[in-house]
């Protein structure tokens, strides 16, 4: 509970809240959708390394599928 939430996620959920993939989601399933997105992140094989191009289409995609289940 008071370990943070590792670095690829953060980012992650960052740039998904800067490019208002959240905008108009109720509470509940903005916490639903950031687990799921959690799970993305950690099957995904994307680094801090990478580019925050492919990080924005990667969340892109990743939030769209989080927020259809």
């Amino acid at each position: 509970r008071l370990t943070p939430p590792p670095i690829e996620f953060q980012l992650a959920w960052m740039l998904a809240y800067n490019e208002g993939l959240f905008d108009g989601m109720a509470t509940d399933a903005i916490r639903d959708c950031l687990s799921r997105l959690a799970e993305y992140v950690a099957q995904g094989d994307l680094t801090l390394a990478d580019s925050r191009e492919q990080w924005q289409q990667a969340v892109t995609t990743w939030m769209k599928g989080a927020a259809s289940a």
